[in-house]
């Protein structure tokens, strides 16, 4: 497992993570969406310096937070902090002069990775000193300059970097052209990536072929023989095997560009990368190589290279033929257990893969072979794995097919290892958080990819994950019912009931009215349960349903309002008939009844036959819970008094009070705990209700009840809503009844 997630974080890491928090929270969050220029930026006071280690630390975490743009850039300028080395920076979110900033500082090293600013901007704003002394340079996915590319030999202006070691061009308009300048003018270069760039001859490589010592041509589309440059006719493998000193190479590429490559060569044969393997007595430093996408290569000729160097530690093999060689089976005498292998055949070759490789297709693809293999083989709890696969989910986003493979890999690591606390290899929280956030990332940026849905749906469902895990629960069930309502599944409506009805018990009441106001949502909800009760059927759906309906409508009025106007007491009223024979399904019935009794303009909507009659009738049952239920609705319909009771149209007033009192005082309290509350507000009305001792009975039996379950959570709520100061002056008035002043006292007592 990686140190990461299992040992405890240094100080400085918890400094860095609360500084991040303070600043998303304080700076960024009111700021979005973002304007262009922001309405405010962020720096630090000027007695404030921070020394290179910290700024460095502080601009990592910003990066990978995505916390870094127009709104923070500005908190490393050169007056308040020193750095060296600028790496990670995505400009997706920058303005040029946010970049600016960065250039002025003295730099070695400088990462820009898809920045939607010519590079040549950028670069022309380094100081003199960055360009005699800069190292590593860095504009993987940049733009380039069009005017910029007519006026000079290069598509970037890199002749002024003359003391670069390390460039990386990869996935730019970086040609061929660019390439003769970068041999002749950067003479220390002694690793250079042009991976999928628009180089197609190779050729002028062979003047610092002395050099080089990492090389990276992957996804490049080569002619075989070069036409128009001033260069002796070899081929792209005489003259990357011509590299003695050579120790990493990567001439891989993924199917797609090779079909393409394949089509202007008009020859499968003639590509470069068949003959690297088949030069067994070539590139004798050769510490790491990159073959992947290649489907025929020779096992053979693979075991020969393999052989003949020693040194190498890593081997591409990712889209091949050969990544199943017997050479890598540790049970062979040809096996070298330092020489790691990425490919998809076995556990250890996938682990290799999503640890070394950034080619989103050969991601993607050892994804789908995880899943597979942890389909038909109990992999365990493998926190390692699902840390890889957590990352990789973090740095691709917006790849739709990575996230779809993510989240079904997903589902299987996370079956296992969230509950043992005495298992070595338990999740920790801190992955789990991260997985989970980044399961609803990929739901909200692909809301109509079924599938993605689907296994994300899998993966929510989990008792720890729901109950255990800190999320954003509000955005968990706004997401869940945003996938109910696109999809007519029933196995997809299942786990999004069965999630909205944990998360919606968890959330404040302020949103739950929010979510239980949005129509289409409430629409859904009763569709399901209105087609269960056509069908006149029981199960797991319909339960989770209910529940769900009973935990948006609790403290909502807003929520009971949406109920009302789309039929839902109709249905419901059906139900208490239907249904009466089941106590799971009648107690969630009784329980949202309940909800819309303690919102006093609704009460009218309840008081009918049809409902009375039955909960009359309930208020009997052997069950407690049935009978608790159905007694706090009538607690709540009586409290209005005699004069507002439709004695024409429902049973007499008084006997449904003594009815109320005779099974309050029959009740016993139960072993387990029948209901949570939020808080004690809806109560209020019930305990000041001085006419109707029967309803404030019945308030103080369930303020009883909740307290020998969760004493301390319940005696704190109880004291800080002031529900304590009414239980003193139930015991001291003269005109409160014994029954309720004795019980009043029971609870005092129980919070002292």
């Amino acid at each position: 497992m990686c140190s990461s997630y299992k040992n405890p974080a240094s100080l400085i890491q918890l400094s860095l993570e609360t500084f991040c928090k303070f600043v998303n929270d304080e700076y960024i969050k009111p700021a979005f969406p973002l304007t262009y220029p922001p309405k405010y930026v962020v720096h630090f006071r000027d007695d404030i310096y921070l020394p290179e280690t910290i700024a460095e630390k502080l601009l990592a975490a910003f990066c990978e937070k995505e916390i870094l743009n127009c709104i923070t850039a500005t908190m490393f300028d050169s007056k308040t902090s020193r750095l060296r080395h600028v790496k990670g920076l995505k400009a997706s979110q920058l303005l040029h002069d946010d970049l600016k900033i960065f250039c002025g500082h003295n730099l070695k090293v400088f990462h820009m990775e898809k920045s939607h600013i010519p590079a040549n901007e950028v670069l022309a704003e380094m100081n003199e000193w960055t360009n005699n002394n800069l190292q590593v340079l860095n504009l993987s996915k940049c733009s380039i300059s069009e005017s910029f590319r007519r006026k000079y030999r290069y598509s970037v202006n890199l002749e002024k970097f003359r003391n670069l070691r390390e460039l990386d061009v990869s996935f730019t308009e970086f040609h061929s052209h660019n390439l003769i300048a970068v041999v002749e003018d950067l003479q220390f270069l002694e690793s250079l990536n042009i991976s999928d760039s628009k180089v197609d001859c190779i050729a002028p490589l062979k003047k610092c072929s002395h050099r080089l010592k990492k090389l990276g041509l992957a996804g490049l589309q080569l002619m075989p023989i070069p036409q128009v440059f001033p260069f002796r006719a070899e081929s792209p493998t005489d003259i990357v095997l011509s590299m003695t000193n050579l120790q990493h190479l990567d001439v891989s590429f993924d199917r797609s560009s090779r079909l393409l490559a394949l089509e202007l060569m008009e020859n499968p044969e003639a590509g470069y990368v068949f003959r690297v393997i088949d030069a067994a007595d070539k590139l004798p430093n050769l510490v790491s190589l990159d073959v992947s996408g290649q489907e025929f290569l020779n096992e053979t000729a693979l075991v020969s290279f393999v052989g003949a160097h020693p040194h190498l530690q890593f081997l591409g093999l990712i889209h091949t033929n050969v990544c199943d060689s017997a050479i890598f089976n540790p049970t062979d005498s040809r096996y070298r257990p330092h020489l790691k292998v990425a490919g998809t055949c076995n556990l250890d070759q996938i682990i290799i893969t999503l640890k070394m490789c950034k080619r989103a297709t050969y991601i993607q693809h050892c994804l789908y072979s995880l899943y597979s293999m942890s389909e038909v083989t109990m992999l365990g709890p493998r926190p390692d794995i699902l840390e890889l696969v957590v990352e990789k989910m973090r740095l691709y986003r917006n790849n739709a097919s990575i996230q779809l493979a993510s989240t079904a890999c997903l589902y299987n690591l996370t079956k296992w290892g969230l509950n043992d606390d005495n298992n070595p290899n338990i999740i920790p929280q801190k992955l789990l958080v991260e997985a989970v956030s980044l399961t609803l990332d990929a739901m909200e940026s692909f809301p109509n990819n079924f599938q993605l849905q689907k296994n994300a749906l899998l993966t929510l469902c989990n008792d720890r994950i729901l109950q255990d895990t800190p999320m954003d629960r509000f955005r968990c069930a706004r997401l869940v019912l945003d996938s109910l309502c696109s999809f007519n599944s029933e196995s997809t409506d299942r786990l999004c009931v069965a999630i909205s009805s944990i998360v919606a018990s968890k959330i404040s009441s302020e949103e739950t009215g929010k979510i239980g106001a949005v129509e289409h949502y409430m629409q859904k909800l009763l569709f399901i349960v209105r087609r269960k009760v056509y069908n006149l059927s029981v199960d797991p759906t319909l339960g989770f349903a209910l529940s769900t309906l009973w935990n948006l409508s609790d403290e909502s009025p807003r929520t009971c309002r949406v109920f009302l106007a789309l039929e839902g007491l109709i249905l419901f009223t059906e139900m208490l008939t239907k249904y009466k024979h089941n106590e799971s399904v009648l107690t969630k019935i009784l329980g949202l009844l309940n909800n819309i009794a303690e919102v006093e303009e609704l009460r009218n909507a309840l008081m009918n036959l049809e409902i009375i009659e039955p909960i009359r009738s309930f208020l009997k049952s052997n069950s407690i819970e049935i009978s608790y239920f159905s007694g706090g609705v009538l607690a709540h319909l009586l409290t209005g008094g005699a004069a507002q009771w439709d004695a024409e149209k429902l049973p007499p007033y008084t006997v449904l009070l003594e009815e109320l009192e005779g099974a309050i005082l029959s009740w016993k309290q139960p072993n387990k705990e029948m209901v949570a509350y939020r808080s004690f507000k809806p109560f209020l009305p019930l305990l000041l209700s001085y006419e109707t001792y029967q309803a404030q009975l019945w308030a103080l039996w369930a303020i009883q009840h909740v307290l020998e379950a969760h004493g301390q959570r319940y005696s704190e709520m109880l004291i800080a809503e002031g529900i304590r100061k009414i239980l003193q002056e139930l015991t001291t008035r003269e005109d409160i009844v014994n029954v309720v002043s004795s019980r009043a006292q029971v609870i005092l007592d129980q919070l002292q």
